[in-house]
């Protein structure tokens, strides 16, 4: 056995009885007292044999199914329709759908099956910077696999992808017995409303569940948030004792009674269960009007959740056909279908980022890091998750919560609509952007007349924009007591030299703008990055015109060996810090013959590109193409660009070890593609984070 053929010299090629390598998914087994090699299909079959695993299965494993014929047998056949919600009710903003939110995603989720793509870019605010009183889950971003793990690509490699899963008690795995297999197995981590009523009140093969409402009184003031969330999380763990199912509700939600944000009460729950060595004992599902998109749901299956019943979305859905927003044909069996499918493809990308292929590795797996949290609430709630930057204390969320919840319920009759805050795109008086109106309409006038006065304008605002958006607008820059001498400073044309522009390819950009930009950067010596979809040879010798800097990405669009030999620097993009662990998406209208030529591609059609690198699934691989480079180009410094995520720093080691010339890290709030609107709000974190570390 060896990592790699030729270690070991066999005269005789006769005397070698198998010959084979280690699969993915398959097993060896060494038996040193027997002096056998035992190979993966007959160790299982001898595993298997051990105890009666199919007939445990088949006489304990639960299916819904299971319990609704149950509920059926017991109360009838009671099928309850769905309540339209008024559009006008005030839980819609108490929970923060706003008019973006339910015209941009809700609907296309409801009437598409799929989440909507958006022109990335996210300009807006962090969580922790933005004026709005955002909910919990805006500040965790996702995590996501890049050259240790590879992210899994999900489109070509869904046959190893699954949402399946069994909640309820598990029992030791150290003792294998039937009751092991006496679990509930759930298709999808989503409940109906009608699912969600059939487990509450079932008895079902002596199961029971448990309902723990997560609203309190409001005349309780600040101090009920503590004291409330140790109330929940004692009765969590008496059911524990007595039930199978732990239902977290905030159904009861009033203008009397303000619930406790649904995630920060789970993770307290989770966490308080784990400690007291009970949190196999039962499962955990979680009924909330909070969550509705799909960052949300894996936000709360990371940090425990078994099954999530986001019955304030549905009702909305109903509520939306009656308005007219949705067509009649859209019945609540119909729009639940389409929502959870939308949701189902969005948690297997989320999955995928992360190199994770079935959601029993993913759930409680905390793969999140925190911005704008603070230790307090960490570690009762979020034990062992990053949080750099520190923020909110317990108690800053139970005033902010409040401030809500009296905005919200002692608004007059006519102010109830919900409301429009601008988050998406620009809306005048909402939330800040950094690209907004007023900066773009004084970056032309200052471009095209030359007009100082409008840059300086320009200028100030995109300085005042910065320091309320972005977590580099909160430094400032030492100053020295005394100044430098100008004659031990570089000059203005040696410090331009360092400038390089971003990756942007011409799927992305048109030939004339990708070609201006080539030919501003090479006027000041500087560099420019023609990205990941190559550039034409008649480009390679042109002094004005060239990139310098010639970028690989997972598709390799316009890669030869030509366009690696005419490179300064080569780029290999692992990753994207705006879209980490996902590809790239070029539609069938922007794939145009220009780029066909340029791609060797077929026009027309659209372009998904890999996930991940097709040949680099380890660090040792990493360094097998910057070898390979090196040889198809030995002049130019090879360049590896990484996403900031918390540990990149063992990654970026573990690169330059690689033999990388230079790397890159690449922040959250870039980017000129499409991406689902999840992928541009939820994932990546700033570059500073990154670089810092």
């Amino acid at each position: 056995m060896a990592s790699e053929i030729d270690i070991y010299d066999i005269e005789d090629p006769c005397n070698i009885i198998v010959k084979s390598r280690l699969k993915p998914g398959r097993m060896l087994f060494v038996d040193l007292q027997h002096k056998k090699l035992i190979r993966d299909e007959e160790l299982k079959n001898t595993i298997c044999q051990l105890r009666p695993y199919k007939k445990w299965l088949k006489e304990q494993l639960l299916t819904m199914d299971d319990f609704r014929k149950a509920d059926v047998e017991a109360r009838g056949n009671v099928d309850v329709p769905i309540k339209p919600l008024n559009m006008s009710d005030r839980r819609l903003n108490l929970f923060n759908y706003f008019q973006q939110l339910i015209d941009r995603q809700l609907v296309h989720m409801f009437t598409e099956k799929r989440e909507a793509m958006a022109s990335m870019g996210h300009d807006t605010p962090i969580a922790c910077l933005s004026q709005h009183n955002l909910l919990l889950y805006d500040y965790f971003k996702q995590g996501f696999a890049q050259v240790t793990n590879p992210p899994v690509d999900v489109a070509r490699e869904n046959v190893v992808m699954s949402l399946e899963c069994p909640i309820g008690p598990a029992g030791n795995l150290l003792s294998p017995n039937a009751q092991q297999a006496h679990r509930l197995w759930l298709e999808k981590p989503i409940l109906s409303i009608q699912d969600m009523e059939v487990l509450k009140r079932t008895k079902y093969r002596n199961w029971s569940a448990n309902v723990v409402s997560t609203t309190y009184n409001v005349n309780e003031g600040l101090g009920g948030l503590k004291f409330h969330i140790d109330r929940i999380c004692k009765e969590a763990e008496q059911a524990s004792k007595t039930s199978q199912i732990l239902v977290l509700s905030d159904r009861n939600t009033s203008e009397r009674d303000i619930p406790v944000r649904m995630l920060l009460a789970l993770g307290a729950v989770h966490q308080h269960l784990l400690n007291t060595k009970t949190r196999m004992n039962i499962a955990i599902l979680v009924e909330t009007g909070e969550a509705k998109l799909v960052h949300d749901m894996a936000v709360l299956l990371g940090y425990g959740a078994d099954a999530i019943c986001p019955y304030l979305a549905l009702e909305l859905g109903a509520g939306l056909r009656k308005v007219g927003i949705l067509s009649e044909e859209f019945t609540d069996e119909i729009i639940f279908r389409n929502y959870l499918e939308a949701l189902s493809n969005g948690l297997l990308n989320v999955m995928a980022r992360a190199g994770i292929t079935v959601l029993q590795s993913y759930k409680n797996a905390q793969i999140f890091e925190a911005l704008g949290i603070g230790e307090d609430i960490i570690k009762k709630c979020f034990k062992g998750t990053p949080s750099r930057l520190g923020g909110l204390t317990m108690n800053m969320l139970g005033c902010s919560k409040m401030e809500r919840f009296l905005n919200t319920y002692q608004q007059p009759e006519y102010q109830r609509a919900v409301k429009e805050l601008g988050l998406y795109h620009y809306r005048m008086g909402a939330e800040v952007h950094m690209n907004s109106p007023e900066a773009v309409a004084l970056l032309q006038e200052a471009a095209q007349t030359k007009n100082v006065e409008a840059y300086r304008k320009f200028r100030k605002i995109d300085e005042e924009n910065r320091k309320r958006c972005l977590l580099r607008g909160q430094l400032a820059l030492k100053t020295l007591k005394a100044p430098i001498p100008f004659g031990e400073i570089e000059s203005v044309e040696d410090i331009v030299k360092r400038f390089s522009t971003a990756a942007m390819n011409l799927g992305s950009l048109s030939e004339v703008c990708h070609e201006t930009i080539s030919k501003a950067m090479n006027q000041l010596g500087s560099r420019s990055n023609c990205g990941g979809g190559g550039e034409f040879p008649e480009r390679y010798t042109n002094r004005e015109t060239r990139c310098k800097v010639k970028q690989i990405s997972s598709a390799r669009w316009g890669v030869t060996s030509a366009y690696l030999a005419h490179a300064d620097d080569i780029q290999i993009k692992v990753a994207q810090g705006a879209k980490p662990g996902e590809s790239g998406v070029l539609l069938a209208e922007k794939n145009t013959p220009y780029l066909a030529k340029l791609w060797r591609i077929p026009e027309g059609v659209q372009l998904i590109s890999p996930f991940p690198h097709y040949d680099v699934f380890s660090i040792e691989d990493l360094s097998q193409l910057i070898y390979d480079l090196n040889c198809a180009n030995p002049e130019a410094r090879i360049s590896v660009k990484l996403a900031a995520l918390a540990g990149i720093g063992v990654i970026a080691t573990g690169a330059v070890k690689c033999k990388a010339s230079h790397i890159v890290i690449s922040g959250c709030d870039g980017g000129t593609g499409a991406a689902t609107w999840t992928t541009i709000w939820n994932t990546g974190i700033p570059w500073e984070l990154g670089v810092s570390e």
